[in-house]
């Protein structure tokens, strides 16, 4: 039986993946992508796509009285489309645009149940309980993309929630082959190229232990994609477009670079390995490259605490729920457990839980503690040993993704 979902999401990882999954298995997609990168992957703005609603409304920090508005004026959309189901990623609190519909949402959980914004604890609170009084309903049915996530949902809930993989199969065309690899260096970043502060100091020390004490160079960033084509034009000269390039002034010459890069997933192809220093429990682009079945080395459990104690790593772990208070902003009223607050980053032991349950400790990856090991990893790495692991991570990941999908759209 073909499906129709309607989309509504700020991520692009997801929403292509669910676009690959939909269309594989001859489902339709109404595909109101909210991205700003857009012009990446799409050759129109698909939140053009939306009728009675604008991406501009939906845009911005959290309040549960205007989602409230918003959800009435979305019954609308609905109406338009008559679609099976809606579906939400990233922002997963963007569900509560679906809360007057009658068709149930998929909320698969790619982030934080509130998205990371800005949210006060009245608000989030009231979110809580409209998803518990949904899921009794069978209006939302909860997926999560990690299994932090999982945890993370239960810890507010009390709610076990399946484990539903992104798996990237648009990236079927993709594989890396070390025969085809091109550069000795390797490449370091956090799996985007707008660095947080601390993300660059930590590489520049990396790079510079390198240059001083090995044989091995890094690389801090991949080749870039810009937009091009006559068909993108009109959107770098809008507002949105302009605001996204910047110039600087060359022996009177004009040089325009992107705020916001982007990157052809294949030039990440190009390296022997990538060293990862995340920003958050894992991230598209990991994704992607486990997809891609790149060798991957990312830092251990004893470096993210260190790393946690110096810099506050991951910046996109926590949630910038407002009223804090001592780390705490919310009680568990769904049920006692044993897990300590995941927003509360005061509390080591709390914050330790949280980290040692990052998604990549479940990969077959490789782990490393300092430069020095790093450098030692890298220099004796079996790197097509590595890819076999990755690619079987995957296939394990794809096998869970095609049972939870099948099961979903087919019932």
């Amino acid at each position: 039986m073909m499906r129709k979902v309607y989309l509504l999401d700020f991520h692009v990882v997801p929403t292509r993946n669910i676009d690959f999954v939909l269309t594989s298995k001859g489902h339709r997609l109404v595909n109101c992508s909210l991205t700003n990168a857009w012009p990446f992957y799409y050759t129109t703005d698909p939140s053009k796509n939306l009728t009675y609603i604008t991406k501009e409304e939906i845009a911005g920090p959290y309040d549960f009285e205007k989602f409230e508005r918003l959800s009435k004026r979305f019954l609308l959309e609905e109406q338009l489309h008559q679609p099976d189901y809606f579906y939400c990623a990233f922002l997963p609190s963007l569900f509560h645009l679906f809360n007057k519909c009658t068709a149930p949402t998929i909320m698969h959980l790619f982030f934080r149940l509130e998205g990371h914004r800005r949210v006060t604890k009245k608000d989030f609170d009231r979110i809580i309980e409209m998803v518990i009084q949904r899921i009794d309903n069978k209006q939302i049915y909860p997926y999560t993309a990690s299994y932090y996530d999982a945890a993370y949902f239960k810890y507010f809930t009390g709610r076990e929630v399946p484990f539903l993989p992104v798996t990237c199969g648009y990236l079927n065309h993709l594989t890396w082959d070390i025969n085809k690899v091109q550069t000795d260096k390797f490449l370091i970043f956090n799996g985007r190229l707008r660095q947080y502060s601390d993300h660059q100091r930590i590489i520049d020390d990396y790079v510079q232990w390198f240059d001083e004490h090995a044989d091995i160079k890094l690389a801090t960033s991949p080749l870039l994609k810009y937009p091009v084509g006559f068909d993108k034009l009109k959107y770098w000269l809008t507002r949105e477009g302009l605001g996204k390039l910047r110039y600087k002034l060359y022996g009177g010459h004009i040089k325009l670079k992107l705020r916001h890069h982007g990157y052809i997933q294949s030039s990440l192809l190009h390296y022997k390995a990538i060293v990862f220093l995340p920003y958050s429990v894992y991230s598209g682009t990991m994704l992607e490259c486990l997809k891609m079945g790149i060798p991957l080395f990312l830092p251990s459990q004893k470096l993210m605490r260190e790393f946690h104690r110096q810099y506050h790593i991951l910046p996109e772990r926590t949630s910038r729920l407002l009223e804090k208070t001592g780390g705490k902003f919310s009680t568990v009223a769904h049920g006692k457990h044993l897990m300590p607050d995941p927003n509360d980053d005061l509390d080591l032991d709390a914050a330790y839980y949280w980290l040692d349950r990052c998604e990549w400790f479940r990969w077959k990856v490789r782990y490393f503690d300092s430069p020095q090991d790093l450098y030692e990893q890298l220099k004796n790495a079996d790197f097509l040993a590595m890819h076999h692991d990755i690619k079987s991570t995957w296939a394990e990941m794809n096998t869970q993704s095609e049972k939870l999908w099948t099961q979903l759209l087919e019932a």
